[in-house]
């Protein structure tokens, strides 16, 4: 992972170094400043956790200092900034759309983890692709802008957080399913069992069926504000939620078909 996420990245700045690349525009994660507690509204001047939650974000977010700290002032080396995509989903998704879909197609559309009252920031696809192409255009020395994005982090989603298990639900609706029972598992509850599947995996040699980071994911507040991204890079979600996943069930359908055709 951090051979991947932060070696990667350092070779990919020599690259663009050595090629005289003008900009880079480096994909983070909201993820980069979350300690495992609850952050309504984090903007960009929450510091990084002293212990990072896991290694993922850990190596995220010392790609992401390798990307700012690269940051060459003037009008001429490389401009670089670095965007904090929140809950990123849609068509093409490798993660969020095929876990819950395939959690749709296998039943396990009953169990809930935590109170739901958690809310939580997604962000649908094209609007992450839109806030790069803005970022790319204002790191161009010439753009008004430019000052206020060149060494600079951004948080991006849909600027509409929602109840965690909302989101699943309205895409298992939008595929036309409905639970007709919702069974809640404490978020304590879930903790415990977390410990002793990690156990049970450490000891095999296989993968866990629930981990800690897991539980602490969707039982957790966690949404940005967005407002530094719409003043600097004039950034306004083109697609809504509702949008947004009616196209992903389509992208998911439609995929499917297709597989099931190859078979």
């Amino acid at each position: 992972m951090f051979r991947v996420n932060v070696e990667g990245t350092r070779r990919v700045i020599e690259a663009a170094r050595a090629d005289w690349v003008p900009k880079l525009v480096f994909t983070s994660s909201a993820s980069v400043v979350f300690d495992g507690r609850d952050q309504a509204g984090v903007d960009e001047s929450a510091p990084y956790p002293d212990v990072p939650f896991d290694d993922y974000n850990a190596s995220k977010a010392m790609a992401e200092r390798l990307v700012l700290a690269t940051n060459e002032e003037g009008d001429s080396g490389l401009k670089t900034c670095s965007l904090r995509v929140a809950g990123l989903f849609g068509p093409g998704d490798r993660n969020a759309i095929p876990g819950l879909m395939g959690a749709l197609e296998a039943g396990r559309t009953s169990m809930q983890i935590g109170n739901n009252t958690n809310k939580f920031d997604f962000t649908y696809i094209p609007n992450a692709a839109l806030a790069h192409l803005l970022a790319a255009d204002r790191l161009s020395p010439s753009h008004p802008k430019h000052d206020l994005v060149a060494g600079q982090a951004f948080f991006i989603s849909n600027g509409a957080p929602v109840p965690f298990w909302d989101f699943p639900r309205a895409l298992w609706k939008e595929a036309g399913h409905v639970s007709a029972k919702i069974t809640v598992l404490p978020r304590g509850v879930a903790m415990v069992l977390a410990v002793l599947f990690e156990f049970w995996a450490w000891v095999t040699g296989t993968q866990p069926l629930l981990t800690r980071f897991r539980v602490a994911m969707v039982t957790t507040t966690r949404w940005c504000d967005i407002s530094k991204a719409r003043e600097a890079l004039d950034y306004e979600p083109k697609y809504s939620m509702d949008e947004g996943i009616r196209k992903s069930v389509e992208w998911w359908m439609e995929s499917k078909k297709s597989r099931e055709k190859q078979l």
